[in-house]
């Protein structure tokens, strides 16, 4: 059903729960035969530049017994929730070298010559298993689950493997997430953003994972909600599947950064969704994406207050012991909230949530339009459902601007939240209308949104200073409230400052004509 491509759910796990999961009821009910176990070393092949694996390719050579299988794989769909969807090319082979002339395919050879630019061939790294396969079967579709545990090896330096694949031979994609979910009501299965070749070249070359920004959609002129809800949907989902790793690690602030902005997008996007379809499903994720972005954001306000509110004055002050004391109690609340966020990371709510929004975008693209249902919705043109969604946001906006103008940090703040979500529902559409007027709107917005950051930041900064007056100890406590108080001196300032702006920006914002309506 699927020539030449590979459909998988790449899942990993602890491998105290492997024999839970060969004996979990759903894979002993869709089994067809016995469990396989085999023996797999495999090596991946690349010149001293790494050229295949910055295009995309891998190129390895797998043995198992006395057969030995030459494969090629070509990057596909950014995966999000574990989904790779990537063109797979493999041959059996005999020698210890890659032949690139076993390879059927012109064009892939072609591409493949072109990479390597007659730089020779040479292993980078390897990894040595035990996987244990088995083909299953239902009503609906037929995969394999393949269980894999060893290690990826290059040099002195290993990286263990632990994690569960199921690749789709026929059926629809949207149940191996069914499946996946079954699985995970007494598994933690946690979807996979990286394969096995992109570990492998991270670990040869030392390189960490790298913070993701999220990449812009382009929508096709004519567009159905439901063609431009699936590739925007994926587009959140893997911003944040791609920088969960780099959060965790928590040495790049930016990678939490870039995975809020992820979950606040996928965030938005359900709220839009939710107005053309309502989905009790999509009810159900909203407060799992609320509690992932309270997590992400407590760590992301003390990384900010540290670095833009702290810093620079300790730069003019370096022998202030007060500030010196505020940013060392900082730096160790910041560890308690990023130690939370681990836990949440890992946590068996964050995974399903995962596996749940993969499930939405799967089912919602294999949703039949001619079937008269209530999801005939997703049949309306998207250029037309987002010049509703849109005026909508911005009337909304509109009504809470006379208020944040010169009201209360909470009215600034409702006012923020607002435009944010104007903000990336704008992205969302915005191939779909004149590109010139598009960037103009959002360069305005981006503006004012920012000058509205910089407002919240100072109230926020005003809030952890006394969260961590609250923990000082009391012979510490006059000499930091000092130091505080200097904060917030300049704080009123800075805000007095941004509040003077704020209206003028607004003002631009309004004058502009807003590129979804007509002239």
């Amino acid at each position: 059903m699927y020539p030449n491509r590979e459909l998988e759910l790449k899942l990993s796990l602890d491998p105290s729960d492997t024999a839970r999961l060969l004996a979990h009821p759903s894979v002993l009910a869709a089994a067809v035969g016995p469990v396989e176990i085999q023996a797999l070393r495999t090596v991946y092949f690349d010149d001293r530049e790494f050229s295949l694996a910055s295009r995309g390719i891998s190129l390895r050579l797998r043995r198992a017994g006395d057969k030995q299988w030459q494969t090629v794989k070509l990057d596909g769909e950014d995966p999000a929730a574990g989904l790779f969807s990537r063109r797979e090319i493999e041959v059996e082979s005999l020698g210890e070298r890659p032949d690139l002339d076993a390879i059927p395919d012109e064009g892939v050879r072609a591409q493949i010559a072109d990479a390597l630019d007659d730089r020779a061939l040479e292993p980078v790294f390897e990894t040595v298993m035990t996987r244990r396969h088995l083909v299953l079967r239902d009503e609906v579709a037929e995969w394999c689950l393949d269980l894999d545990e060893g290690e990826i090896r290059s040099g002195f330096a290993s990286e263990p493997i632990c994690e569960v694949e199921l690749e789709l031979r026929a059926g629809p994609v949207s149940h191996l997430f069914e499946f996946a979910l079954g699985l995970s009501d007494g598994i933690v299965l946690r979807p996979g953003a990286r394969s096995k070749s992109e570990r492998g070249h991270a670990l040869r070359t030392g390189q960490r994972p790298a913070a993701v920004r999220a990449r812009s959609v382009v929508l096709p002129p004519d567009a159905t909600l439901k063609q431009a809800i699936v590739p925007i949907a994926r587009s959140c989902l893997a911003q944040i599947g791609e920088n969960a790793e780099v959060a965790y690690e928590g040495v790049d602030p930016e990678g939490i950064h870039q995975m809020r902005i992820g979950v606040r997008r996928m965030r938005a996007l359900v709220a839009l969704v939710r107005q053309a379809l309502p989905s009790i499903r999509l009810g159900r994720l909203r407060g799992p994406l609320r509690s992932l972005a309270a997590l992400l954001g407590e760590v992301r306000d003390l990384d900010v207050f540290l670095a833009q509110s702290l810093a620079p004055h300790l730069a003019r002050r370096p022998d202030d012991p007060g500030l010196e004391g505020l940013r060392a109690l900082a730096l160790a609340l910041c560890e308690e909230r990023r130690q939370a966020l681990r836990e949440g990371l890992l946590s068996p709510r964050t995974a399903r949530l995962l596996l749940e929004l993969g499930h939405w975008i799967a089912t919602t693209e294999e949703q039949d339009l001619e079937s008269g249902d209530p999801s005939v919705a997703l049949a309306r043109r998207a250029d037309h459902f987002a010049e509703g969604a849109l005026t909508r946001l911005l009337r909304k906006a509109r009504k809470r601007a006379s208020a944040a103008i010169a009201g209360s940090p909470a009215d600034r703040h409702a006012l923020r939240i607002t435009l944010k979500k104007l903000r990336y529902s704008s992205e969302f559409f915005r191939s779909l209308f004149d590109e010139r007027e598009a960037k103009r709107f959002l360069r305005r917005l981006e503006r004012l949104q920012d000058g509205l950051g910089v407002q919240n930041d100072l109230a926020t900064e005003r809030l952890i200073a006394q969260q961590i007056l609250d923990r000082t100890p009391l012979e510490q406590l006059p000499e930091l409230a000092r130091s505080a108080g200097f904060l917030e001196g300049w704080s009123a300032r800075a805000q007095a400052k941004a509040s003077r702006k704020l209206a003028k920006q607004w003002a631009r914002l309004e004058a502009m004509q807003p590129f979804w309506t007509p002239d």
